[in-house]
């Protein structure tokens, strides 16, 4: 059963899928888009001593969310 369920999340998530998966009641599972970073300079808080930090492309996450149901088991 787990692993069927596997299967139809990541159908959700997955790019031509609706990008958005809920268990009604415990949890919401989203694909999020995360924006390309340009590559910065920044003073290192350890060393006082200018870094570079590379650039980093556009990539998906994904994004986990608990419904009211798991809030009130928690309690």
């Amino acid at each position: 059963m787990l692993d069927e369920l596997g299967v139809l999340i990541e159908r959700h998530i997955k790019r031509r899928g609706a990008g958005e998966f809920t268990l009604p009641g415990l949890l919401k599972i989203k694909a999020v888009r995360k924006p390309a970073r340009k590559e910065r300079t920044m003073i290192s808080p350890f060393t006082s001593e200018e870094i570079t930090v590379a650039a980093k492309p556009a990539s998906r996450g994904v994004r986990i969310q608990p419904l009211s149901g798991l809030r009130r088991m928690a309690e």
